[in-house]
């Protein structure tokens, strides 16, 4: 199943971790995580020969030299330019996407045909798999710290790498032979949907929950469904 997200272009759900899994296993080695730090930002929106994008701030994000002295604004209503690909545009998905596939392609790797998030280096034997700002790299120990050191020299990627436990919601379970290679890998999701529908329970209250058939929405909305729910502040944190 491949699952491609919006004007992204290159989730690949289902498709860029079973690649990835199989060559744990096929190569004997474990593979490695990091995430990019805020990536969307880390890509320039305001190029030439594209549309340029205006900003209206909020009075709170004015900047103290938009100011007189006793505090009246000088501007009535001021607008910047976007320079970097803000989260929530349209088109900061490719933005970051393209800056992605420029970067890995520097590194020396390939994106394999239909799995744009999976990227190859078949010199050297790396691959490495991309979900937003989600990296698994599958690597010859020897070769780890350089090829993270290739990417951090172009992307901005935060804190030490760690094995693979649990990514995208899935965890990963690994068997090793008496020499430290990778024999074998057991996926499993039952946890993660079990420790989500639990929490939910706990944010609304419930003791149990009704079965249903197929859990989906109506098109029709009253007024009462425009005001935030119980989970407006926490909603997003369950679909990772």
């Amino acid at each position: 199943m491949d699952a491609v997200p919006g004007s992204g272009g290159y989730a690949q759900f289902d498709g860029f971790d079973s690649n990835g899994d199989g060559m744990w296993c096929l190569k004997g080695v474990a593979g490695f995580t990091r995430d990019a730090r805020t990536p969307y930002i880390q890509s320039l929106i305001d190029k030439p020969g594209r549309p340029r994008t205006w900003l209206r701030l909020p009075k709170a994000l004015w900047t103290a030299s938009w100011f007189y002295e006793d505090g009246i604004p000088q501007y009535r209503d001021p607008v910047v330019i976007l320079e970097k690909a803000l989260y929530g545009h349209p088109e900061s998905g490719p933005t970051w996407d393209k800056k992605l596939h420029a970067s890995m392609k520097k590194a020396g790797f390939q994106h394999l045909e239909g799995s744009p998030g999976f990227f190859y280096d078949k010199a050297r034997g790396v691959e490495c798999t991309v979900y937003v700002d989600d990296f698994i790299l599958i690597s010859p120990p020897a070769l780890e710290a350089k090829v993270w050191k290739q990417l951090e020299s172009m992307i901005d990627i935060k804190d030490p790498q760690e094995p693979v436990t649990r990514y995208l919601g899935i965890y990963h379970e690994f068997t090793y032979s008496k020499d430290g290679k990778v024999t074998g890998m057991r996926r499993e999701g039952s946890k993660y949907l079990t420790a989500v529908v639990q929490r939910y329970m706990e944010e609304i209250g419930a003791k149990s929950l009704p079965r249903v058939g197929s859990p989906a929405l109506d098109d029709s909305f009253d007024e009462k469904s425009e005001a935030p729910g119980k989970q407006a502040g926490s909603a997003a944190s369950h679909l990772m």
